[in-house]
């Protein structure tokens, strides 16, 4: 997989090479994942948009097969953002900066129409209840948006607030799966909101210390930083916290403490590690500087 995310390799395992990987173990995963790991390398979202067109310079169509592009995973979802904020190559007649700016909010939609206080999936109650009227929004599964300070038409470029705010309710307790997929989601949305912003990032996001940047900070120390000591301190999550709302800040500092841990398990084991994350934010520092303006 680093060779995938390394600028200075000189090849890239083809196509067929993965093919053969899938088939080998194809018939023992869930039905839609035959095909994880060439779809993993050769089948991501900047691909999808990036292919060969004789319509060159047309933003709308990358739009669109971005809008039709579907991961096959979280972690699918989360390379295409560690892929989406390292982009700085212009393709199809389109600059690296349009291209990347489009990847990356497609990545955010893809986490936001799962994570977001008013339809995302992973609050709908599990097994048969669910068929029951009135288990939909059962207090101790479908958070309390209004207690936690998040709006419940919170917009696609306001996640990440919606990904730290859930840490404090219950949602993932005893759900190793979603605990996962929240782990991903969380790292995808720091990278795509870093990607959607740079280069203009202090005109966007702003000057002033506030609980949106507070929360992109902390997700920052949580999936990129190779210390954990700044996830230990309480005030860093107390700053998150929006203005008259209650947070659960020991059960957040728990579960960050945990997806610090777990989040580089996983990258190990798929051959990566925070190192290469780093780079892939590195390579947009010097592909496309930071705009200073004012």
């Amino acid at each position: 997989m680093k060779a995938w995310l390394d600028i200075d390799s000189s090849q890239i395992p083809g196509a067929g090479s993965f093919s053969k990987l899938d088939q080998a173990g194809g018939s023992r995963r869930p039905k839609g994942l035959e095909h994880c790991f060439e779809c993993m390398l050769h089948g991501g979202l900047l691909d999808v948009m990036c292919a060969r067109t004789r319509r060159t310079g047309d933003a709308s169509l990358l739009r669109a097969r971005a809008q039709e592009y579907r991961p096959l995973t979280p972690l699918h979802l989360h390379l295409d953002a560690i892929e989406t904020v390292g982009w700085t190559t212009d393709s199809v007649g389109l600059s690296a900066r349009v291209i990347r700016r489009m990847a990356a909010r497609w990545v955010l939609e893809c986490v936001h129409s799962y994570w977001n206080p008013r339809t995302g999936r992973s609050y709908s109650v599990r097994g048969p209840q669910a068929r029951k009227p009135g288990f939909l929004r059962r207090a101790d599964h479908w958070p309390e948006w209004n207690v936690l300070g998040v709006d419940d038409d919170v917009s696609v470029e306001q996640v990440h607030r919606v990904m730290v705010a859930v840490a404090s309710t219950s949602v993932l307790d005893n759900d190793e799966d979603l605990f996962t997929r929240w782990i991903f989601d969380c790292g995808s949305t720091f990278l795509a909101t870093h990607a959607l912003n740079w280069p203009n990032h202090t005109v966007m996001l702003g000057h002033r210390v506030t609980p949106e940047l507070s929360s992109l900070a902390l997700l920052h120390a949580a999936f990129i930083d190779e210390d954990e000591s700044r996830l230990e301190d309480e005030r860093q999550i107390a700053r998150c916290v929006p203005r008259s709302a209650e947070w659960d800040v020991s059960a957040v500092k728990v579960r960050l403490m945990e997806g610090w841990k777990r989040y580089g398990e996983y990258l190990y084991s798929f051959g990566l590690s925070r190192q290469v994350v780093r780079e892939q934010l590195e390579n947009l520092e010097l592909g496309d500087p930071m705009q200073l303006v004012g």
